[in-house]
């Protein structure tokens, strides 16, 4: 069963999610984890290029699920709206609910005061709730 983690910031700024994500995947990278950072299709360059830049001296290889599937096969890091396969992690950018959470053993869920991206958040844990997922909420910025 999915375990959820919703990781809820304060501000308003969209790049610092993004940023979280970026510190996430970096920290399940070293840990020796494939990580899927689902985004809307047209936010995946936005993801990738930031991979890039994040950190001084960082590099995570990571490639977009839209990439020809040799070039995915080996990387641990795939950014795209569809699924990648065998990953450990989900990280959630996208607003809505990914359209199935069964392959992967961790979720995790990406909120600031964005009325927009709070709004999506609460609804997305109450959904997970619903299921009877485990789910921890982490408070950053306090």
């Amino acid at each position: 069963m999915t375990k959820v983690d919703f990781y809820v910031q304060t501000g308003q700024d969209a790049k610092q999610r993004w940023t979280l994500a970026c510190k996430l995947a970096e920290k399940a990278y070293r840990l020796g984890l494939k990580v899927h950072i689902r985004t809307l299709s047209g936010e995946q360059q936005t993801m990738d290029d930031l991979l890039w830049t994040f950190r001084q001296g960082s590099f995570i290889p990571h490639t977009r699920t839209d990439a020809p599937a040799d070039e995915r096969a080996e990387v641990p890091i795939l950014i795209g709206q569809e699924f990648g396969e065998g990953a450990d992690l989900l990280l959630n950018l996208a607003p809505d609910l990914p359209p199935d959470m069964s392959p992967y053993p961790r979720l995790a869920e990406l909120v600031n005061d964005d009325p927009s991206t709070l709004m999506a958040g609460r609804e997305k844990f109450r959904h997970y709730k619903g299921l009877g997922l485990e789910i921890e909420t982490h408070k950053l910025g306090e």
